[in-house]
């Protein structure tokens, strides 16, 4: 089933809204992305598929929610950043402005690895650094590696890797739409209903097909969404030295400005690490 909910009975009312459903999405998304091999002498009408507009392929989703996919047990991905909601709804060719970087992630050594491209607003913003910068997670916390400056250092006690279900976690549908030609699942990750704080937690956008990851944004900073591709996505065990961390960077703290919830400065304090 294309929305990935759970099977439903052959006399329920909403399997004729969820066929119409699969059909709308499917023809939405192009005639060669709906075509299929059928088995030697079955035929079946060519009927054309109705071309349907967004707004109404969401109005239709409102009435049976699509939900999120769990993440492969161990992958790495292409990403970039510092580009719009505008440029990555585009199929346009991404602005030259657009950094990229990549996530290598392995939930069996609960590891998780992501570098950023020089000019990122991840590396200018929280380490002041207009080089590259790479953000290391294991079973200790977060450490930064900060090449320009020749530094790195403990972040982030307590922030650790996600496990492959975190996108099951409390989550809304907030809707589907096409990034970078892909339609895509959004959901929005939140610790509960805020009325009119929605616009301040993180969204995850999914392949409606494929369950590959399109977008990941942050909380009031548009250009530090990460916008996956797709087809640089190589799923298979990460090399552990990826997650290795010297024992220089364990010693060295970086910069105590950072905001840390009550856990993890509580964490950060009996470490003896601020």
């Amino acid at each position: 089933c294309l929305l990935g909910i759970a099977p439903f009975a052959m006399g329920s009312r909403l399997q004729p809204i969820l066929l119409v459903l699969s059909v709308a999405l499917r023809s939405s998304m192009g005639e060669e992305e709906g075509e299929g091999n059928l088995p030697p002498g079955l035929k079946i009408p060519t009927l054309p598929a109705p071309r349907v507009s967004m707004d109404t392929i969401n109005t239709m989703n409102k009435l049976a929610p699509p939900a999120p996919m769990p993440w492969p047990k161990a992958f790495s991905v292409a990403f970039v950043t510092n580009v719009t909601e505008k440029e990555w709804s585009s199929e346009n060719a991404l602005p030259a402005a657009a950094i990229a970087g990549r996530l290598w992630y392995d939930s069996t050594q609960s590891g998780q690895r992501v570098l950023h491209g020089a000019g990122s607003r991840e590396c200018d913003k929280f380490y002041g650094s207009k080089d590259a910068c790479t953000l290391v997670f294991n079973t200790d916390g977060m450490y930064a590696f900060v090449p320009d400056q020749q530094h790195c250092c403990f972040d982030m006690p307590g922030l650790f890797v996600p496990p492959t279900n975190w996108t099951l976690a409390t989550h809304k549908f907030v809707g589907t739409q096409r990034i970078r030609g892909r339609m895509c699942h959004g959901f929005s990750y939140i610790p509960g209903t805020v009325t009119g704080l929605q616009g301040r937690f993180h969204e995850y956008w999914q392949d409606v097909i494929t369950f590959l990851p399109c977008l990941f944004t942050f909380p009031g900073e548009e250009r530090m969404a990460w916008v996956f591709d797709a087809s640089s996505l190589v799923v298979g065990e990460q090399d552990a030295a990826m997650f290795a961390v010297p024992a220089t960077c364990r010693a060295a703290s970086c910069s105590p400005s950072r905001v840390l919830t009550a856990d993890h400065a509580a964490t950060a304090e009996a470490a003896d690490l601020w």
